[in-house]
């Protein structure tokens, strides 16, 4: 949550920043795309909402379900929010849901 409000003062618009929406009536392929073609936040850090949900360390509800942050390509703006935790079953095999990496460049 911490990198991705980047210190911003407000949330950008969701639409430079992330893919979402896109499971039905998208122009574009209904899956996740490729990391960088959307603007990156403050930090310069790519697809911090939106494209695949990210799998969380702590827990929805204790010994069943696991939060998962950021929204994915396929789901509403409101999934979007910063704040907003979805959860899953820790065996949960989607292509919606994922982690986010960081690469300090060479």
């Amino acid at each position: 949550e911490y990198a991705a409000r980047a210190q911003e003062p407000a949330l950008p618009e969701l639409t430079a920043v992330a893919w979402f929406g896109m499971a039905s009536g998208s122009a574009r392929a209904p899956r996740p795309q490729s990391v960088g073609t959307k603007k990156a936040n403050r930090w310069g850090l790519y697809d911090m909402l939106g494209n695949v949900a990210e799998w969380c360390e702590d827990w929805y509800s204790p010994n069943f379900q696991r939060v998962v942050r950021g929204g994915s390509w396929m789901d509403s703006a409101s999934a979007l929010r910063v704040s907003a935790r979805g959860k899953a079953v820790p065996s949960t095999r989607d292509y919606s849901i994922g982690l986010r990496l960081i690469r300090t460049p060479q």
